[in-house]
Formats: structure tokens, C-alpha cells, sequence
């Protein structure tokens, strides 16, 4: 057999097996998500709603879910359907119930891709740097959305997660990289919303914290311009910017750049800052 023709086919063996795991890790992952979902709807007699019960179902979900991600290229899984308009972002409603995502960021320091699972009990998401195929980032929070990934630099990399009301807030978050898991670091200075002792959101000064968030409610959303709760980041220039609307839905660039691994900036209230300009939000 010629050569070129061996590599050919053991090229088309290697392509045929990577997708057959692909989707036997993905349908081992749909199995465990539905029977978590059942589980917790109280759908199994024998099997009660605790906290032992809820923990070990919990656990078979994540481990389903990071299973699937680490196959090699299971960010183009062909089950999942592409984003209209959006060919970074591809997603699958399953059973009416939960849904997965996965969307792949790409800059020259690195190339990196963000899976995402969501449903009525639980939401996670994880990072995988797709060269090396290892998982370097898994949210530890009830968060199921990422809208941006930067890196920052050669050694650090920027999440944006999408928390709060309608996941119209922003939630920065640094990680350095360093071995197999990247280490969240410290890396905004500035005034951070805080509760007091009576439970009352007042803005402290820190001089190391490890988020930088941008409220906006969905109400603000729906009004204003849809980048009102937007980050950015520019490589070139190190600068983080987001946009301050005004009642006028005219804008100003607030923006801090990255050195000595540290952004100075504080957190930002859209809704506030409109209110403040002349535009009563409801609350």
C-alpha cells in the first residue's frame, strides 16, 4: 500500500473515532443531566431529595459534562447547531429542559473555548485551551454564561461571566496562567459594592479584589443601547474600557489599563449612573 494512501486512511480512522467519542461522551452527559433533572422533580420513589442524594447527582453531572469537553475538538461537535450570524457560538436546546453551549475565542497568545451548561437546578461553565486540550479554568459559581474571553497578556487570562438580573450584568475576573489549572488572582483596584452590617450594598475601596462588576438591570438593558453592560479589552494598548450612557443615551469610555497586574477601576451601576443623569429606573 503507498504510503500517502496509509495516511490517508489512518487520517479518516483517527477523524472517524474522535467523533464517535465526541458523541458517545455527549449522550453519556444528556443521559446524566435528564436523570438529574428527574431526580430532583422527585420522579424516582426509591430515591429521596437530600443533600447526599443532591450532591452525588451533582457530581455524575459535572463529571459527564467535563467528560464531553475534553474530547479533542468536541467544540465542533456536529450535533450542536452554529449561531445565526455568529460562527464562534455553537448551542443545542435539549428536551425543553437544559441547554448546552459552547463558544471559541480566539487571539494570537491563544486559543481558547468556553462550554456551558444551563438548566432550571444548575448552571456551570468551564474553559479549555484548545491546543493542548486541557480544561485550565472551572466556574465554581451557579454561573452558566460567559460573554468574553481575553487574554491579557502572555501569562494571563481576562473571564467576563453574565450574572444578575436576565444576565444583563458583567462580572470581570483575572486568571494567571501557571500549570494545568490556572490560579484566579487579585487583580482590580478600586471601590467594590459591599454589604454592611446591616445588609445595606454601600462602595468600599480594596486595594486588591478579585472582580470588577458592571450592574445593569433588564430594565436598563431594554432601554439603552445593548454594549451598556459591555467590557472590552484591546491587546495592543492594554486597556479594559466600557461605555457610562447618560440619559441621553450619549456615552463616555471609562477605561484602566493593565499594569503591574492590576486594573484601577471601580464598580459601576448602569442603572445609577442613568439615574443620576436625569432617568428614574424603576428597582
Amino acid at each position: 500500500m503507498p504510503r500517502l494512501q496509509f495516511r490517508i486512511i489512518v487520517l479518516l480512522l483517527f477523524i472517524s473515532l474522535t467523533s464517535f467519542g465526541q458523541k458517545n461522551e455527549f449522550l453519556n452527559y444528556h443521559k446524566e443531566i435528564n436523570f438529574y433533572l428527574d431526580f430532583l422533580f422527585g420522579k424516582f420513589d426509591s430515591l429521596k431529595v437530600n443533600e447526599v442524594n443532591q450532591g452525588r447527582f451533582t457530581k455524575r453531572v459535572d463529571s459527564a459534562f467535563v467528560a464531553f469537553a475534553k474530547v479533542e475538538n468536541s467544540h465542533l461537535l456536529d450535533t450542536l447547531r452554529l449561531a445565526k450570524g455568529d460562527t464562534s457560538t455553537r448551542f443545542l436546546f435539549m428536551d425543553n429542559r437544559s441547554s448546552l453551549y459552547v463558544k471559541s475565542f480566539y487571539s494570537p497568545l491563544g486559543y481558547l473555548a468556553v462550554y456551558s451548561y444551563t438548566s432550571s437546578a444548575r448552571n456551570r461553565y468551564l474553559v479549555k485551551d484548545i491546543l493542548s486540550n486541557k480544561i485550565v479554568v472551572v466556574g465554581s459559581r451557579n454561573i452558566g454564561y460567559v460573554s468574553n474571553v481575553f487574554y491579557l497578556d502572555s501569562t494571563h487570562v481576562m473571564v467576563i461571566e453574565e450574572n444578575g438580573d436576565q444576565h444583563n450584568s458583567r462580572m470581570a475576573m483575572v486568571y494567571a496562567i501557571s500549570g494545568l489549572v490556572w490560579k484566579q488572582i487579585n487583580a482590580f483596584e478600586g471601590l467594590s459594592y459591599e454589604f454592611n452590617k446591616k445588609h445595606e450594598l454601600e462602595m468600599v475601596f480594596r486595594k486588591n479584589r478579585p472582580y470588577f462588576q458592571l450592574e445593569c438591570s433588564f430594565e436598563t438593558s431594554m432601554l439603552f443601547p445593548q454594549d451598556i453592560s459591555d467590557i472590552y479589552y484591546d491587546l495592543n494598548s492594554k486597556v479594559l474600557k466600557y461605555k457610562q450612557y447618560d440619559a441621553n443615551k450619549k456615552f463616555k469610555w471609562i477605561t484602566s489599563k493593565w499594569e503591574n497586574n492590576i486594573f484601577k477601576i471601580d464598580d459601576y451601576d448602569a442603572d445609577k449612573g442613568v439615574s443620576q443623569s436625569g432617568v428614574e429606573m424603576m428597582r
